[in-house]
């Protein structure tokens, strides 16, 4: 039995739906609608270089929620309502958040050497891949997640 797509490209869609989960939904299009696979590489490179410069700035938090506590590595992060994880910080990098109402987009997955190079390929045989994951990051949660 082969494997999904999902648990092919597991670390993939992760990326996907980091952009997805933070807002930036440009670079998923680029990638899900590519007329190219150059165009389609571009992008992906592109998405792996926001994620390494934000993943410079990582913050640990812990973050309350009205229903449950989260604690996360935030790649993006800030006061006020915002993408991701809205709620109040119990524990941060930043000592000024504590106590503050704030947002968190924890970090995605990074995907190996091994999972981009098989995805590039598959890429330049169906283009049709990018648009399979997108639509996966957009329906993407974790088991821990619910519905």
């Amino acid at each position: 039995m082969s494997e999904s797509l999902s648990e092919k490209y597991e670390n993939v869609i992760s990326l996907l739906k980091f952009f997805i989960d933070d807002n930036r939904y440009s670079i998923v299009d680029r990638i899900a609608f590519a007329l190219s696979p150059e165009s389609a590489e571009v992008s992906l490179l592109e998405a792996l270089r926001v994620v390494k410069s934000l993943m410079e700035r990582v913050c640990k938090v812990k973050i309350k929620t009205d229903n449950k506590e989260y604690t996360v590595n935030c790649c993006d992060y800030g006061l006020g309502e915002g993408p991701g994880i809205n709620g109040v910080f119990v524990e941060t990098c930043n000592p000024e958040f504590r106590g503050k109402k704030g947002f968190c987009v924890p970090c995605p997955s990074i995907p190996s050497n091994q999972e981009l190079e098989e995805l590039l390929n598959d890429l330049r045989k169906d283009l049709t891949v990018g648009r399979r994951l997108a639509i996966l990051a957009y329906g993407y949660r974790k088991s821990s997640e619910g519905v």
